[in-house]
């Protein structure tokens, strides 16, 4: 079986003989599969023929969308993308929270950003068809998202399959859950429970500044380096594990004020606990 594990960016250009991709190959990409068609050949994905391998099938798309939401204090905020990263940051001032959506691409559809508001909770999503074909012209792809800083929110969750997730140090948060298939996860705030997990990427967390009393921490890794930094007055209680890699923890704790639990988990990577 024929595989190809990337981060960015997989391109398939088709000569006359054509690009066949069957069921006895695997594609694990961390970003996007793009089709090209050059001298007449075609793209063939389990026998069927791509949409995208002929560019004047595709229409030129810029996205500029700008939501605006309430937020209330204990509410719990679902950020979701299937295939963007996920950048989480804060409002200045008297800002008011909002997500943004920055794209110029070439594609057989329009990506769309949604914003639905309960009385408990708030999601956000980037909305891309099943059959969306697009063509990314330089890195203009952004999902954005701000919060304020001055609410404690009761739960922040962000689920990206191919994208990267991203949250500041800023924002006031009880439990945090980032979950992506193929993209990194960069973690610095003050939460009291993080459930963090990617299947091929890296997971950083620094925790140097954390002054609650307990933490319940929960990463996994399959493919990928783990990187957690703790207060020097946090004391590690962390389990790690790793199937092909060295796991070291590095931790010393000068005076106990704080404590840190949960599991630390990666098959084909190191863990770093400092």
């Amino acid at each position: 079986m024929a595989k190809v594990c990337l981060k960015k960016e997989l391109r398939l250009l088709a000569g006359k003989g054509g690009v066949v991709i069957q069921n006895n190959s695997s594609v694990i990409s961390g970003g996007s599969i793009i089709c090209g068609d050059i001298c007449g050949g075609s793209v063939y994905i389990n026998g069927k023929r791509q949409v995208g391998a002929d560019r004047k099938d595709l229409k030129p798309y810029t996205i500029n969308e700008t939501k605006e939401f309430s937020i209330d204090v204990d509410k719990d905020i679902g950020v979701y993308s299937r295939e963007l990263p996920i950048n989480i940051h804060h409002t200045s001032g008297n800002e008011k929270p909002y997500a943004k959506l920055q794209a110029e691409y070439d594609g057989n559809c329009e990506i769309k950003l949604i914003v639905t508001e309960t009385k408990n909770n708030i999601d956000i999503k980037v909305e891309i068809p099943e059959d969306a074909y697009i063509m990314v012209n330089g890195d203009k792809l952004d999902f954005d998202v701000y919060l304020p800083e001055s609410i404690k929110l009761h739960r922040l969750e962000c689920e990206s399959h191919n994208g990267d997730i991203s949250i500041p140090d800023c924002l006031k948060v009880e439990k945090i859950k980032a979950h992506t298939h193929n993209g990194d996860i960069d973690v610095v705030l003050l939460p009291d429970q993080c459930d963090l997990r990617t299947h091929n990427g890296e997971v950083n967390v620094d925790l140097s500044q954390c002054t609650n009393s307990e933490v319940n921490l929960d990463v996994e890794s399959h493919n990928d380096d783990i990187s957690v930094i703790l207060a020097s007055d946090a004391e590690d209680l962390l389990r790690c594990s790793t199937h092909n890699g060295d796991a070291k923890q590095r931790h010393r704790c000068t005076t106990r004020n704080s404590t840190v639990r949960g599991y630390v988990k990666t098959h084909n990577g190191d863990i770093t606990i400092k």
